[in-house]
């Protein structure tokens, strides 16, 4: 294991990843859906962000945007900047991004079961990955049958090895010769993190990684990606719509709605004082032990289609406290109101910074937390 940890990155502190302005459409046979809308986002080295929002507001595609897996067509890019480093992702070579993705990102999908091969062991796809992600660029060619290279595949393989021991996977080292099929699904996910972890990654970008798994298993996985965040000293976005998963896991949250970013700061402020009507009516959702059957409140309407969103803030139209400026301009850009909080809100435009939800939330905040374990 010491190994493993002697890998750790050694990049100088300072933001890991710059979202800037991102715009993103969708071309369909019904027309282009602007997908990204100027999403901003930073994160720094070391945080632990949660990208919150309902189904549809555009997290996947934000956090597929830093490896530049949004897939062209239909997915385009057509505005605003993604910098990882300090460098900017858009533009670059096919060859530089796989390098990229090989070294740098960790990505751990939401199905295992459509990202590990059927048809192949753990062990030749994990010993595949190790190979990429330590830079021979041969992976595919290395076998144990060729004696020059019997070495480096037997390298491959130890750390594959060690990799799955760290975490988690019970008897590794005859396991690893098991098919994706003839294991549970948190064995797999416990797989895919193993192998996001091969290149001792700046960022591990984590898609609803227990949405698939029951309730035992996705605390365990919740614990293990906490552990890895010390250990390997990791900047990690978690990709959610479980607020219980954000306040065990995160430091910092973002909230997304419909193809923006309308509020981000630390976990615990936010969620004790919430500042976009979006954010107070996502806590107040939230299910407790105390809600009666029937009484649970709800954000009323849905999402816009985004082929043909409202003017203005796309959210007005479920606003409680939407104004007339609401329906014509859209948000103003993401400004500070304290604390650490940046909101994007037409309620905070100008020297008004006075909002305050009707009623507050303060009774459902402390137990956000046990939400993720029902």
């Amino acid at each position: 294991m010491s190994s493993i940890q002697s890998r750790v990155s050694d990049t100088p502190s300072g933001p890991v990843v710059e979202i800037e302005d991102l715009r993103v459409n969708f071309r369909t046979f019904d027309g282009v859906s602007k997908v990204l809308v100027g999403v901003d986002l930073r994160l720094e080295r070391g945080d632990v962000m949660g990208l919150v929002g309902e189904t549809g507001c555009g997290k996947s595609v934000t956090a597929l945007s830093i490896p530049q897996l949004v897939p062209s067509p239909p997915g385009e890019i057509v505005g605003g900047d993604v910098r990882f480093l300090g460098q900017s992702v858009i533009g670059k070579s096919p060859a530089e991004l796989r390098q990229l993705r090989a070294r740098h990102i960790g990505m751990v999908f939401q199905d295992p079961n459509t990202n590990l091969n059927p048809v192949f062991t753990i062990e030749q796809q994990m010993i595949d990955v190790c190979l990429c992600r330590l830079g021979y660029e041969g992976a595919v060619s290395v076998t144990p049958f060729h004696r020059s290279r019997r070495d480096l595949w037997q390298q491959a393989r130890n750390t594959a090895i060690a990799l799955l021991h760290r975490v988690g996977f019970p008897n590794p080292e005859q396991r690893i010769k098991s098919y994706p099929h003839e294991l549970s699904g948190g064995m797999r996910q416990r797989v895919l993190i193993a192998m996001s972890l091969a290149g001792t990654p700046d960022l591990l970008i984590a898609d609803e990684p227990t949405t698939a798994l029951d309730v035992s298993t996705q605390a365990q996985v919740l614990r293990l990606i906490r552990d890895l965040v010390d250990e390997f000293h990791l900047t990690v976005l978690l990709v959610t719509h479980n607020l219980g998963v954000v306040a065990q896991v995160c430091n910092r949250v973002a909230v997304m709605y419909a193809g923006r970013v309308v509020e981000s700061g630390e976990v615990r402020r936010i969620f004790k004082s919430p500042a976009h009507p979006y954010t107070v009516g996502l806590l107040r959702a939230v299910p407790t032990m105390e809600t009666r059957r029937g009484a649970l409140e709800e954000i009323p309407g849905t999402i816009p289609n985004l082929l043909s969103p409202p003017p203005g803030c796309r959210f007005h139209l479920r606003c409680p406290h939407a104004m007339d400026v609401c329906g014509v301009e859209p948000p103003p850009p993401m400004r500070p109101i304290g604390d650490g909080t940046t909101v994007a809100c037409h309620l905070y435009d100008g020297d008004d910074r006075n909002f305050r939800p009707d009623r507050p939330v303060d009774q459902v905040v402390d137990k956000v937390g046990t939400a993720g374990n029902d």
